[in-house]
């Protein structure tokens, strides 16, 4: 409310101001920040208002856009954790299977030993 209270006192003081020249005051309106100019001010903000409204639209657009891509990535990167859970499982798994082959490869290394030990007493 205060705005336009204070909008309001900044009319009735500029409409008082003997040395306004309003003319010239609607003319400059009338031109925008690019320097062109506008059949009114009127023109002029509808011009600007329906630009903002389609840049707004784009931009809408391309957060839109970036939303879409933003989860696309969350997706992929869930992807690839999933995938290299998997494949900690595998490879733990892996690793599981390789001792358990060291261990029984020394266990036939233990038993050639003991064939070779007993082909020695034997050839003695």
């Amino acid at each position: 409310m205060s705005a336009i209270e204070s909008s309001l006192a900044a009319n009735v003081t500029a409409s008082t101001d003997s040395n306004a020249d309003y003319a010239a005051e609607l003319v400059d309106a009338r031109i925008d920040s690019s320097g062109a100019a506008h059949n009114s001010a009127g023109a002029n903000i509808r011009y600007w208002q329906g630009s903002l409204t389609d840049k707004n639209e784009y931009l809408q657009a391309e957060i839109d856009d970036l939303a879409e891509i933003y989860l696309d990535v969350l997706i992929q990167t869930g992807n690839i954790y999933s995938q290299k859970v998997t494949l900690k499982g595998i490879n733990a798994y892996l690793q599981e299977q390789i001792n358990d082959l060291a261990e029984a490869y020394i266990e036939i290394l233990a038993q050639i030993g003991e064939i070779q030990s007993s082909l020695r007493e034997l050839k003695s």
